[in-house]
């Protein structure tokens, strides 16, 4: 080889050449491991695949009109470019394992790490007028859930707040809870779920279980229509307002879902324990500085509006962009400043703390058989 190439005027190979070819011939042999390194890329590295070519033909063009004492400085940016190509060239065409690659869609384009569709997990699928539900079963229980959730859907519209955006809403609703927790770290990639249902805004996909209760499927519900139709929302209510709407009672007037607000929940109030005559309102509604993590506290603002008469009044203030010249909305709903509202408050809560025991007897949320008949419940 060596003769016949001096025969044809070709330049002898060098060293760098063979460093070159041993080089290229390693990240062919190991191109599946670097194609598996680059396949969650969402953007190809065009630029690099330039930039490495440009290296490489200024440096091959430069070893043959300079004369370097050394070939190593050579060698080694020739490697460094030689490895920015066929990197950038298997992040361009990745693994040929197609079951490995990721598939992306703009309705249903929600896969795990391993890219597999987990909508075939969820095989029974209903259409409504607000939502898109799969489930993993076709039991009674989906199916009231189903019944309700338009209907419950137009009653917050017509009674609280103006929620024309944000549909239809995808549900996943698993079998039991075991499959919901594995849903949820596998699929959804979540290691501490919720213990009854989650909303993902990253996804806009509402999860939960059969019997986690229609409290559960209804709270979750509420954040798209709180995130879509309520821009101007302050901090606590994309908690707030969803955690009011989680206890209801109520019954089916034929073909009409008729429903009763305003019930502590039981189990909200045991976990607020002895703190909850010492909850600091300013701090909870603060619109400023980091907003209130406890769901608990924060249903209790909401609650405390309800009670006033004032947590439509909020939502629409909410809705209009308008504080009334308060500092808070929650001040323009009750129409005072936190001065004010304060003693209220505290009367509020002393009631709660009095009536505890009441309150902790309180039923469950609704479960479906509970709208069965009108007499199910009244309440006082």
């Amino acid at each position: 080889m060596t003769n016949s190439l001096a025969g044809s005027g070709l330049p002898l190979p060098t060293q760098a050449d063979s460093d070159i070819i041993a080089i290229v011939r390693q990240l062919c042999c190991n191109r599946d491991k670097i194609a598996e390194l680059m396949r969650y890329s969402q953007v190809v590295p065009v630029w690099l695949l330039c930039l490495a070519a440009g290296v490489t033909a200024l440096f091959v063009h430069r070893s043959h009109r300079l004369s370097i004492g050394s070939a190593a400085p050579i060698r080694l940016w020739l490697r460094i470019a030689l490895m920015m190509t066929l990197t950038a060239c298997c992040g361009c065409t990745g693994s040929h394992n197609t079951a490995s690659q990721t598939v992306r869609s703009q309705d249903t384009a929600f896969q795990n790490a391993g890219s597999e569709n987990f909508e075939a997990r969820f095989p029974f699928h209903q259409q409504t007028t607000y939502f898109d539900f799969r489930l993993q079963s076709e039991s009674p229980q989906n199916a009231r859930t189903i019944r309700l959730s338009d209907n419950f859907v137009d009653i917050v519209k017509r009674d609280f707040f103006n929620a024309d955006r944000g549909y239809p809403i995808r549900v996943f609703i698993c079998q039991d809870e075991g499959k919901f927790v594995r849903f949820m770290h596998r699929d959804l990639e979540i290691q501490d779920p919720s213990d009854f249902g989650i909303y993902l805004f990253s996804k806009k996909l509402l999860a939960t279980y059969e019997d986690s209760g229609l409290g559960t499927f209804a709270h979750e519900a509420l954040h798209p229509l709180v995130e879509e139709n309520l821009p101007q929302r302050p901090a606590w209510a994309v908690e707030g307002v969803p955690t009011f709407f989680e206890k209801f009672y109520g019954y089916w007037n034929g073909g009409q879902l008729v429903l009763y607000w305003g019930f502590q929940n039981p189990w909200r109030i045991r976990e607020l324990g002895p703190e909850l005559t010492q909850l600091d309102l300013k701090r909870i509604v603060s619109e400023n500085g980091r907003p209130e993590q406890s769901e608990s506290k924060l249903r209790m603002a909401a609650m405390f509006l309800w009670e006033q008469g004032k947590l439509r009044r909020f939502l629409r203030l909410v809705a209009a962009n308008n504080r009334l010249g308060y500092a808070t909305y929650f001040e323009a709903a009750m129409g005072m400043s936190m001065w004010k509202i304060t003693p209220i408050w505290q009367s509020y809560l002393e009631n709660i703390e009095r009536n505890r025991a009441e309150m902790l007897s309180l039923p469950p949320s609704p479960q479906a058989r509970f709208f069965e008949m009108r007499q199910s419940f009244r309440p006082s």
